[in-house]
């Protein structure tokens, strides 16, 4: 984990719509007190040799609004990175310090994998850093709030035409309240640093982070895959030297009810979330079926949240990974008696999937978000296309690249 130290800079800043002259500001990380150590680390610490396809691996599908893509997503994504000594004292002093561990892969390496939707809850530590948290706030994860963003841009940075959203949550139960300020400020300090060390960008100026692409509150359309990545292939493309130029992947944020109040309507980098889940946080195993169902009654975009409240699950036993199985996912959406997704008016749709575990149902995943891609531009094109009960059997299929394949037949 990287050492953050807080330094003093002279800046000049322009915050809603009050100018502050030479004031000075507190940054509180190492993105500028430590830039040898930046200029000579290796930047995302990823193998490019298999670089993924434009518009996260579905080219075909580039006039498919962002909205209306299937994003595969990681439910409390960097909790792979839990203290040791929680861990340990988990099985003596505190029987519930390791229940919020819901990933194993870091951060890079669920990129890497095709998840293009990744979750975090965010809480303040006593020293008044943003940490990466479990969602009730009971535990503190070895990542900082900076790290994290850092890894993403990383990533960003490396593959070209690439969308990943992060959707923040506040901790439900913090003992400081984290605001939306002071996430955008931590957002600006990682920003910088990747800025000027991207060829091709302009000077980074305070909210104005060029990889971080933010909607309009006001209702608008979303942007195509294509349009936000700038991704045309019909359009001559400048090879250069062979090097990435300038920004050409981007970064979109959302958040949680309980950061809404703190962002109001004057958000440089959040946008409102597009989609409905209907999760209930003290949702019960007996009751998902009845979740799904009302969920599946709503119209417009919606996401399926396939993980369980924190109380019911124990790290030792991976329950998530053992109820969310292929076999109920598939029951969960086809079934008549729950979504009946197959007879779904043309209005509804799913644009995305949140798991906890996810490599453990990793190709059955890919399938799902390959069929669920073709579905949601068949329907946008006044087409239909049945969602097919899943063949992955995840112990025997090969798991095959999820950034090559064909487009299928509509």
């Amino acid at each position: 984990m990287k050492i953050w130290k807080s330094i003093l800079a002279t800046a000049s800043v322009f915050y809603l719509g009050v100018a502050a002259s030479e004031i000075e500001v507190e940054i509180g990380s190492a993105w500028n007190d430590e830039l040898d150590m930046l200029i000579t680390r290796q930047t995302a610490p990823v193998s490019s040799n298999d670089e993924p396809l434009p518009c996260n691996g579905f080219p075909e599908y580039r006039d498919l609004p962002v909205n209306h893509f299937f994003w595969l997503g990681a439910h409390n994504a960097g909790s792979h990175d839990v203290p040791k000594f929680k861990q340990q004292a988990a099985n003596v002093k505190e029987p519930h310090a390791c229940q919020y561990k819901s990933q194993d892969r870091t951060i890079t390496e669920m990129l890497t994998d095709g998840l293009r939707f990744l979750q975090v809850n965010v809480c303040k530590t006593k020293n008044d850093k943003l940490s990466l948290c479990s969602p009730t706030g009971v535990q503190m994860y070895d990542t900082l709030f900076q790290d994290f963003i850092d890894e993403v841009l990383d990533f960003i940075r490396m593959y070209p035409q690439q969308i990943i959203m992060v959707h923040v949550s506040a901790s439900k139960k913090p003992k400081q309240p984290v605001t939306a300020e002071a996430l955008e400020g931590a957002i600006d300090e990682v920003c910088k640093v990747h800025t000027d060390r991207t060829l091709g960008t302009d000077e980074f100026k305070r909210h104005e982070c060029p990889f971080i692409y933010t909607h309009p509150f006001a209702a608008r359309p979303w942007p195509t895959m294509g349009e936000l990545i700038n991704y045309d292939p019909d359009m001559p493309q400048w090879e250069g030297d062979g090097q990435h130029v300038g920004v050409q992947s981007q970064l979109v944020l959302t958040y949680d009810d309980r950061l809404a109040s703190s962002l109001g309507q004057k958000s440089h980098y959040f946008s409102q979330p597009f989609w409905e889940s209907g999760f209930k946080v003290d949702q019960q195993l007996k009751d998902v079926d009845d979740n799904v169902r009302e969920l599946c009654k709503k119209s417009g975009a919606l996401q399926l949240n396939a993980f369980l409240p924190e109380t019911t699950v124990d790290c030792n036993s991976h329950l998530n990974e053992k109820f969310y199985t292929p076999a109920v996912i598939d029951r969960l959406l086809l079934s008549k008696d729950v979504c009946d997704f197959n007879n779904l008016p043309s209005t509804t749709y799913f644009s995305g999937i949140t798991v906890d575990c996810y490599e453990q149902h990793l190709p059955f995943l890919l399938n799902l978000q390959r069929q669920m891609v073709a579905i949601n531009y068949a329907k946008l094109n006044g087409r239909k296309v049945d969602l097919k009960p899943s063949p992955v059997k995840e112990e025997k299929l090969d798991t095959q690249s999820p950034y090559h394949h064909e487009r299928d037949e509509l």
